[in-house]
């Protein structure tokens, strides 16, 4: 640090883009040592950061650098401080910020000498980077500030600000993909009644559209104007009465009236019930891949549910009165009938995608998703376990905002391996999939939390409750029950009693397990994220903890990665070891595999080994044999899988 051509790799390393680097170089040459670092925190603070470089050879280092850069201005001086000048001590709550960051980033805990080494890969890089040509520093600009206007011209400039937002959110809000748009002339307004007389047309074409939706729905119009898509168009209309109250001259009035006409053009598409724009939706899908329909089922029923919004709540409420028929309902319901109005609102409920379901011993009636009519909007496309996870959605969230639950503690480990099952099999990446990673999460944090009575031992429902859940099915099907497993074994090694140590190993990562389950793309390969990030860790500091909750399958994918990288160290961490210490390795470095072809990987069990099969569609289907070994699955190593795919 006391050698200023030390001083722009420093900046680097704090993200500083190069312009700023050239200014603050500039106002430092001259100062002494003692104040540089206060200019630097003063004169950093707030500037846009870097967001990528080419100077990183490695993902990791370029991910640490960023999570760096992220950091307030003081934070990163003094993380960076004690890798640029020997004699800096360190600063532990600005590392423990870091560590935070980078902890998030990567899903699970790392240590401080972990991250420590992560820090010197990383500043051991930008170092190595080539002289870079700073521009010149630029001259504060000595143009007078502008007046300041008063305050009937900020109100005035507010309204057409206002106006045109209205006029710009609106064509956004009414776009529908394919209408072709004509071109409209516009007479001269005589006056602000003209206007308002438009205004009273398009609010009563609304009012007929609300109507006709009404009866489609087999709601009442209160209750449809209640619905988010409907509400949207309510806001709409709003924005334009506002717009036109504060139209003065005629270019605000001329676009008023282009934002009455295009709303009136558009209105009937955006008043459309949810299941016939999902139907429209689906009509222009075209897929054939089995990860191709998972994305086109996230997708579509995201749109969808959002459409639907509240639609279950007013249909139980609409339900509610013709509860007194059920009162003479014996067990066989298919002798019982209801009256005219209540089969016909069913009938209408269920055209509209959703299911009614009769409770005999609440006397009520439930409704939810339908399969049926949404099947048949999408064209077949619907999958299982997609329906399970919009029907799933009335259950949610598991945590109140008391951060309480409605589960008991059997029942929070029963939903755990029920929603793992159903994100193991979805998309991954799209809004349904995420909205129940999201709940599961949040139930797996709680799940962990108040595990132990004052004295610190196991409770007693906590201890019985994970023997069940980890039973060996169970650790086969579950990366929770794994997970579990685990943290079970170091209470069982500590008499059941809460230690640091069995804190540790409670806390070792920072997300939900089952996220290294969630399939990503087409191909498996590259890895995903977080699969991806616990590779790098496995190969950074080959801790087996690290990939100790994996399933066989999720093993498997780092022992391909280790082979497709041609990387030995990685590919030994995931093998069996007296399989690839005796075996024939022969050159590695002419290896060249198609790991990315690969479509499909399945698992089953057979005398204490798990067998994966591999398949692609261009290769036949290729089968890794996966042993445990001290809790951790690893595979057989054969030379004759560098020649694979």
């Amino acid at each position: 640090m006391r050698k200023l051509e030390n001083l722009d790799d420093f900046l680097f390393a704090g993200g500083l883009p190069p312009k700023d680097r050239a200014r603050i170089l500039q106002e430092v040459s001259d100062l002494p040592e003692e104040k540089i670092i206060q200019l630097i925190i003063e004169k950093g603070q707030g500037v846009a950061t870097l967001k990528h470089s080419d100077i990183f050879i490695h993902n990791e280092d370029e991910e640490v650098w960023y999570e760096v850069s992220r950091l307030d201005m003081y934070d990163r001086v003094f993380v960076l401080m004690p890798y640029f000048d020997g004699t800096a001590d360190m600063n532990e709550t600005s590392f423990n910020l870091l560590k935070d960051r980078v902890e998030s980033r990567l899903g699970y805990d790392i240590t401080n000498e972990q991250l420590d080494q992560m820090l010197k890969m990383m500043v051991e890089e930008v170092k190595k980077r080539a002289p870079e040509d700073l521009p010149a520093p630029e001259k504060q600009s000595a143009e007078p500030p502008e007046p300041v206007k008063n305050r009937t011209q900020i109100s005035k400039w507010v309204w057409v600000a206002a106006g045109l937002f209205v006029i710009i959110s609106g064509v956004l809000l009414f776009q529908n993909p394919g209408q072709q748009e004509g071109e409209t002339t516009f007479a001269p307004m005589e006056s602000q009644s003209f206007l308002e007389g438009e205004l009273d047309s398009l609010n009563q074409l609304i009012d007929e559209e609300i109507e006709s939706l009404s009866v489609e729905l087999g709601l009442s119009t209160e209750a449809v104007w209640q619905l988010e898509f409907v509400s949207n168009v309510l806001a709409q209309l709003n924005s334009i009465e506002e717009y036109i109250e504060y139209a003065e001259s005629e270019e605000e009035r001329t676009s008023a009236l282009g934002e009455i006409r295009r709303t009136e053009q558009l209105i009937s598409s955006r008043l459309m019930t949810p299941v016939r724009r999902l139907e429209d939706a689906a009509s222009r899908v075209s897929v054939n891949t089995s990860y191709g329909i998972l994305e086109v089922n996230d997708n579509l029923l995201s749109r969808f549910t959002y459409d639907a919004s509240g639609m279950i709540e007013l249909y139980e409420n609409t339900l509610s009165p013709y509860e007194e028929e059920l009162s003479g309902l014996d067990t066989q319901l298919s002798d019982f009938t209801f009256s005219d109005d209540a089969q016909g609102l069913i009938e209408k409920i269920e055209a509209n995608g959703f299911e009614v379901t009769i409770l005999p011993d609440r006397q009520s009636f439930d409704v939810n998703y339908g399969e049926a009519f949404i099947d048949r909007a999408m064209n077949g496309f619907l999958t299982d376990e997609y329906l399970d996870i919009i029907q799933e959605q009335k259950k949610q969230p598991y945590i109140q905002e008391d951060d309480e639950t409605a589960y008991t503690y059997e029942q929070q480990a029963v939903k755990l391996l029920q929603t793992e099952e159903l994100l193991a099999r979805s998309a991954g990446t799209e809004t349904l999939s995420s909205e129940l990673l999201y709940h599961h999460t949040q139930l797996f944090q709680y799940f962990l939390r108040d595990i132990t009575d004052e004295s610190g031992q196991l409770r007693s429902e906590v201890k019985a409750v994970w023997e069940a859940m980890s039973s060996e099915d169970q650790q086969r099907k579950y990366t929770v029950a794994r997970y579990i497993k685990s943290i079970y074994a170091a209470f069982e090694e500590n008499n059941f009693m809460i230690s640091e140590e069995v804190r540790s190993v409670r806390d070792r990562y920072t997300v939900v397990p089952v996220s290294f389950r969630i399939r990503k793309a087409d191909a498996y390969f590259p890895l995903s994220e977080t699969m991806r990030a616990k590779y790098n860790m496995l190969n950074a500091f080959k801790d087996e903890k690290d990939i100790s909750y994996l399933l066989p399958k999720e093993a498997a994918m780092l022992y391909i990665n280790g082979l497709v990288l041609n990387n030995q160290e990685a590919a030994a961490s995931m093998s069996v070891p007296e399989t690839f210490e005796s075996a024939d390795k022969g050159d590695w470095s002419n290896v060249s595999m198609q790991a990315n072809e690969i479509t499909s990987i399945q698992t089953e069990y057979a005398n204490e080994t798990a067998i994966v099969t591999v398949t692609g569609e261009n290769f036949e289907e290729r089968q890794i044999v996966m042993r445990e070994i001290n809790g951790v699955w690893k595979a057989e190593f054969d030379p004759k899988h560098l020649e694979w795919f």
